[in-house]
């Protein structure tokens, strides 16, 4: 196995376990939340980058990159209804975000 890779995992597995120490004392924490998310998914744990993301919006309602990156998780995971709610609620807040757009028609497009 590479040791860069091997090495990244390790820090990334650092990392993860700091945001979350971060998180126990501050759980409102948007931007540690956020990153947290990021790097479970970066890793491969959407469910568990999606169950963080769900709790820095029940924090933070507003968050629209929060709630695109929700959405996206949740679509990955086959929760077509629920992405389909969060792409819906970040097109309310950003009218204008080309990126949620294209995701809801491509996800209305592959429903049966």
């Amino acid at each position: 196995m590479d040791p860069a890779v091997v090495g990244g995992r390790c820090w990334t597995a650092a990392a993860i376990e700091q945001l979350r120490d971060t998180l126990r004392r501050e759980p409102d924490y948007a931007d540690v939340r956020f990153n947290l998310g990021q790097l479970l998914i970066g890793e491969g744990r959407t469910s568990d980058a999606a169950a963080e993301l769900d709790v820095l919006l029940r924090y933070h309602p507003d968050d629209t990159a929060a709630r695109l990156e929700l959405a996206k998780a949740l679509a990955q995971l086959g929760r077509h209804a629920e992405a389909v709610q969060q792409f819906r609620t970040v097109i309310r807040q950003e009218p204008n975000n080309a990126e949620a757009k294209a995701r809801l028609r491509s996800l209305i497009e592959v429903q049966p």
